[in-house]
């Protein structure tokens, strides 16, 4: 029976007496045209996808209810914070509804304004990128 112990001390041995010309040791390179040079490895860094605000336009001919019901179905705001909303966009013209991602905020607001087209009303959301 062979001692593995013994057979390992033996090529440690072996490898310290030839200067360890043989073995590689870690972090070196290799030498001449045998293989490819490595390459340090880069690493990507991912950003966060830019993100737009969902704005409510006001206009004095959307009854105030069906705005509120759009903002529940669209953006499932619940119905006090769609009054809030909706009252905001009455006094300064404009409100934030919502942020999302760019495909997202798009398509939310052509949802709401879609709904307002189809009950015949000039109910318009807009998007702009966040800054």
């Amino acid at each position: 029976m062979v001692d593995r112990h013994s057979a390992f001390a033996k090529s440690l041995a072996s490898a310290c007496r030839d200067g360890g010309k043989g073995a590689r040791q870690p972090g070196d390179r290799p030498t001449g045209g045998s293989g490819p040079a490595l390459r340090p490895k880069t690493r990507r860094k991912t950003q966060r996808p830019r993100l737009f605000k969902v704005i409510l336009v006001n206009d004095d001919f959307t009854p105030r209810d069906f705005v509120v019901a759009v903002l529940k179905a669209v953006f499932r705001v619940s119905e006090d914070q769609g009054r809030r909303i909706m009252m905001t966009a009455h006094r300064r013209g404009v409100c934030v509804v919502a942020v999302y991602t760019r495909d997202v905020a798009e398509t939310k607001a052509t949802e709401g304004t879609e709904a307002g087209r189809a009950a015949g009303y000039p109910l318009m959301f807009t998007t702009e990128p966040e800054e």
